[in-house]
């Protein structure tokens, strides 16, 4: 089989049976680190992570959800989307509809329009089975397997069997009409409940007067649920959506965010955009031109963004500042002056995460610093040289180092033999 259930895992996907597609002519796949972050966030929550296999010629799609994969027990949707939740398709038609919106208004030059206009996702009725609902009932899912499209009977790609996202927006089933009914008909359906409402008044109080009934709006929780346009307060959304309202002293989990704002709550497991994080945890997830006070941001990113005495750890700070905190096991593209043994890399597209393991200090003013270098997930390394010396990903000590050391020289060439060249800066600490 060319997608095939691999548990705890996810979908293997054969790229024998597909082709991998490249954002042009001799650019990356869309599977780019810094180009699958953009488009994940835009059009969540309906693309998987997706992870290039060069040894196998395969990808793996794979969506975890409270520490489990979830689309290895996914089924291909139907044609027509017949089996696809009302819900799941009015939230992918407005996700689509709002990215189309947005690059249309961005700038010609912005990589985030660029992705948009030259995107291509698989035709839903000729390509049904790289769409795929997991879950069970009206809770099912939908995610889309993507950057692939098939290949012909020449083994090229189907262009016939691929869309556009504005295509796509076009093509999904319209939303059910809702049923007109004549007020005659209501008016007899109300006579009949006041009617019921009378008996059983009477058979359930005997007559007497019955408690007063309390109708007020109290804080609750909404379990499984949508709210739309609406507030939570003092309360909490469980595995659901809240759109357009916020959610105050209260936790998001399993869930997104959109156009909110949470505070003093967390989110675990979701999105908050163009919000605000107070005194709280990210976990998991993603803030974009947001800011986290005191809070901490763990496996996600904060892109345009502060985090202000947290910490960051395995995730991306891209145009932002880390106040006060840590970012581990990451990258920053914001270029500063940092104490000489941290590095400033000013290309987020290097195919390498560098970080540092240790530093040692020598009496004479210089350090002897141990690198460590690993592909960047989706990446294959061919090789590596440093100041024009060939190393191997891992650990690597440099000697006696100061801010007067000249810039290291660092060539990376990866994948169908791209070749990367940049520079690692060792700087003086801030006066």
């Amino acid at each position: 089989m060319s997608i095939t259930p691999v548990p705890n895992k996810g979908l293997v996907v054969d790229l024998d049976s597909y082709v991998r597609l490249k954002t042009d002519r001799n650019g990356p796949d869309f599977w780019f680190i810094e180009y699958q972050r953009i488009l994940r966030t835009e059009l969540a929550p309906f693309l998987p992570r997706m992870v290039y296999d060069a040894d196998t010629n395969s990808v793996t799609a794979s969506i975890v959800d409270k520490g489990k994969e979830k689309l290895q027990d996914s089924v291909p949707a139907t044609k027509n989307f017949t089996n696809v939740p009302p819900n799941e398709l009015r939230k992918l038609r407005e996700v689509l509809g709002d990215f189309l919106q947005k690059i249309s208004e961005l700038p010609a030059t912005s990589n985030v329009r660029r992705l948009g206009e030259v995107l291509t996702l698989p035709d839903p009725n000729k390509a049904p089975e790289l769409y795929r609902l997991s879950g069970v009932g009206m809770n099912k899912k939908l995610s889309i397997i993507w950057g692939i499209a098939p290949k012909d009977a020449s083994g090229l790609e189907d262009s016939a069997a691929m869309v556009s996202i504005r295509e796509l927006l076009h093509m999904l089933p319209a939303p059910k009409k809702s049923i007109i009914i004549p007020k005659k008909w209501i008016l007899a359906g109300l006579g009949a409940l006041v009617a019921a409402l009378g008996i059983g008044y009477f058979l359930c109080c005997n007559g007497d007067e019955c408690p007063a009934q309390d109708n007020t709006a109290t804080p609750g929780t909404v379990t499984n649920g949508t709210v739309t346009n609406g507030t939570v307060t003092n309360g909490t959304v469980t595995n659901g959506t809240v759109t357009n309202g916020t959610v105050t002293n209260g936790t998001v989990t399993n869930g997104t965010a959109t156009n909110g704002t949470a505070t003093n709550g967390t989110a675990t497991n979701g999105t908050a955009t163009n919000g605000t994080a107070t005194n709280g945890t990210v976990t998991n997830g993603t803030v974009t031109n947001g800011t986290v006070t005191p809070g901490a941001v763990s496996n996600g990113t904060v892109s345009n963004g502060t985090v202000s005495n947290g910490t960051v750890s395995n995730g991306t700070v891209s145009n932002g500042t880390v106040s006060n905190g840590t970012v581990s096991n990451s990258t920053s593209t914001t270029t500063q002056q940092v104490p000489v043994g941290n590095l400033a890399i000013s290309d987020m597209n290097c195919p390498c995460i560098v970080t540092i393991v240790r530093q040692e200090p020598r009496a004479d003013g210089t350090h002897n610093i141990t690198l460590n270098f690993q592909p960047r997930q989706g990446i294959t390394i061919n090789s590596i040289k440093l100041n024009n010396n060939a190393i191997s990903p891992g650990e690597i000590t440099l000697r006696r180092v100061s801010p007067s050391t000249r810039p290291l020289r660092l060539d990376v060439t990866y994948d169908n033999g791209s070749q990367y060249t940049n520079t690692i800066k060792l700087m003086n600490s801030p006066e």
